[in-house]
């Protein structure tokens, strides 16, 4: 009967989540929750994104879904050229990545350093100062994930911004994570339930 309880709440939570229309704003028209198709038009819609492939979808008529995928889109903020990359799950898009381009490590004090400050100005301009902040060194940043340098308390509508530095074949890049942070801390309360009711249920095998 736990296990039934379990996946009857995973059942609801998930109904719960695809029956909403529109999740909270990630950035610029696109929204979270959105569907890659969904993000694919809006970005070839949107004149802000540059995509080398927007001329041929006017010719085949149809959003470039793959270059979605592999996070070709270029935006420019406050003059600087940046990568976006979409994160989605289960056709959701739950968060988004604001990359830098990369440079050496001569350049992390200078190039890197400076990206960074121009995405953390755009969103303390939007959203207020940062809960924490502090100055990262390029020894502390490792391939493979991101070292946080500042990060804001979740919004009303669940998201999540932080500045981030990451490493990549020995380059260094700045980067801004906006996550659609309730969502994906449903998502986990939910695997977790699972887990657990897989657990008790093994456990009734002794």
């Amino acid at each position: 009967m736990s296990r039934l309880r379990t996946l009857t709440a995973l059942l609801v939570l998930a109904l719960a989540w695809s029956a909403a229309q529109e999740g909270p704003r990630a950035y610029r028209g696109i929204n979270f929750g959105d569907s890659l198709a969904e993000v694919a038009r809006k970005v070839y819609e949107d004149e802000a994104f540059t995509l080398l492939a927007k001329p041929l979808a006017a010719v085949y008529g149809n959003p470039p879904q793959s270059l979605i995928e592999r996070g070709a889109v270029n935006v420019i903020i406050a003059g600087r050229p940046y990568y976006v990359h979409f994160d989605f799950q289960d056709d959701h898009l739950v968060g988004i990545n604001i990359r830098s381009e990369t440079a050496s490590v001569i350049y992390f004090d200078t190039v890197v350093r400076e990206a960074h400050d121009t995405l953390a100005e755009v969103i303390i301009r939007a959203r207020g100062e940062p809960l924490t902040a502090r100055q990262v060194a390029f020894h502390e940043v490792w391939p493979g994930r991101f070292t946080t340098a500042y990060s804001w308390a979740e919004t009303e509508d669940g998201v999540r911004y932080r500045t981030v530095y990451g490493e990549y074949d020995y380059n260094y890049y700045a980067a801004l994570v906006i996550e659609w942070a309730s969502y994906l801390d449903a998502l986990e309360a939910g695997r977790e339930a699972r887990r657990e009711a897989d657990l008790n249920d093994a456990a009734n095998d002794f």
